[in-house]
Formats: C-alpha cells, sequence, structure tokens
C-alpha cells in the first residue's frame, strides 16, 4: 500500500507541475474562438503533451490515490464508500477531460472550425469543476474518517476539512467565469497539491501498528 499511495503521489503531483507548465500561455476562458483555435494550432505538440500529463496520466494517479486511502481509512463505513467513490469520479472526469483535450487540439491543427474548438475548450474547462469537486468531496471525507481515527496529525485532518469547502468553490470559476474565484484558483491548486503530498507522507511513516490494524480492518 506504501508503494501504490508514494508512486501515485509523485505522479499525481509531477504530472501537474510540468503539465501546468507547459499549458502556462494558454488561452483563457474569456479569449475568442478564433485565439483559442490559432493557439492549440500552433501549440499543438506541446498542448498533446500537457494534456497528456494533467489530465491523462494525473487522472490515473488520482485513481490510484483513491485505492490508497480507502486501504488506509478504511472502516467500513458509508463514509469510506463516498470518499473512495469521489475519488475515483474525479479520475474518470480527469481522463475524460485528457480526451476532450487531445481531440480538441488534433481538431484546431487540422482545420476545425473555431466554434467547434471552443465547444470542446468549454467542455474541458467545465469538466474541470466537476472534477475539482469530486476531489474536495474525496479530501473532506478522507480528512473527517483521518480525524475520527487518528490516522493523519490533528492539524492535517482539520486543515483538510477546511481547505475542502474551498476547493470545490474556487472550481465554479469556469462556470461561473468569475474573475474573482479564477483568482483563487491557482492558490487551491497548490493547496491540493500540498495535501496529496502531506496525506502520502503521513501514510508512509505510519507505524507498525497502523499496519497491522489496517491490515485486519480490511481483511
Amino acid at each position: 500500500m506504501k508503494k501504490l499511495q508514494i508512486t501515485s503521489a509523485i505522479t499525481f503531483v509531477s504530472a501537474w507541475l510540468v503539465g501546468l507548465a507547459l499549458a502556462a500561455s494558454g488561452p483563457k476562458p474569456s479569449d475568442t474562438a478564433q485565439t483559442i483555435a490559432n493557439y492549440y494550432a500552433s501549440h499543438e505538440h506541446t498542448s498533446v503533451l500537457a494534456n497528456l500529463l494533467i489530465d491523462g496520466i494525473a487522472g490515473a494517479a488520482i485513481i490510484a490515490l483513491a485505492v490508497g486511502l480507502r486501504r488506509y481509512l478504511n472502516n467500513h463505513s458509508k463514509l469510506t464508500t463516498w470518499m473512495y467513490a469521489a475519488g475515483f469520479a474525479a479520475g474518470i472526469t480527469s481522463l475524460f477531460q485528457a480526451a476532450i483535450g487531445e481531440t480538441m487540439t488534433y481538431r484546431a491543427a487540422h482545420g476545425a472550425s473555431p466554434a467547434s474548438v471552443r465547444t470542446l475548450f468549454d467542455v474541458l474547462n467545465n469538466a474541470d469543476s466537476v472534477k475539482i469537486a469530486s476531489l474536495a468531496l474525496m479530501i473532506g471525507a478522507a480528512s473527517l474518517l483521518a480525524r475520527r481515527a487518528g490516522a493523519f496529525p490533528r492539524w492535517l485532518a482539520t486543515s483538510g476539512l477546511w481547505f475542502a469547502p474551498l476547493l470545490a468553490l474556487s472550481g465554479t470559476a469556469f462556470p461561473l467565469n468569475s474573475s474573482a474565484i479564477y483568482a483563487t484558483l491557482e492558490l487551491t491548486l497548490i493547496g491540493l497539491l500540498t495535501w496529496v503530498i502531506a496525506s502520502t507522507v503521513t501514510i508512509a511513516r505510519r507505524s507498525p501498528r497502523r499496519e497491522a490494524a489496517t491490515a485486519v480492518a480490511t481483511a
């Protein structure tokens, strides 16, 4: 379980950091359809790689993270089921985004109309709201489970409970097209990566007693 959690966390964080760096100069939701189509047409290879990292590889890593959290925090409650389902939904949504992103990039680079590229761009961004909301639910449920069982340090469990609704709120930036919420999105994404790292370090350093207790609970 430790290897799964560590590997998936490293993969998730690395894919997002590199992918976001590649996509840093990408178009904004407020840009015109022509501007969006022109960007993806002239940055085809960079955009293909960015989509693969941010949504494809990271999406698979999210599912693996959800599996690791379920094994570590499982107490056979509905909350555990909700936590895993939310993480799985986030991962599947991310993989869906990868397919949309790659299709959009290919079509833009091969003469599709700006309007059709814009439609795919909007679908990609609105799906991000679903992914972020699902990740927020996973973090909130995991933090509550960990707080009840003492499975995370108290500061991590408490901060996760506070952070989850803020993360969910930041995800509404796309459908609401709110510049104020956009401003918080980058901060909450940093918070998301920080939570993944902190929870993974906690799981990796758990005591042999905790390891045995979890093995018995999931047997």
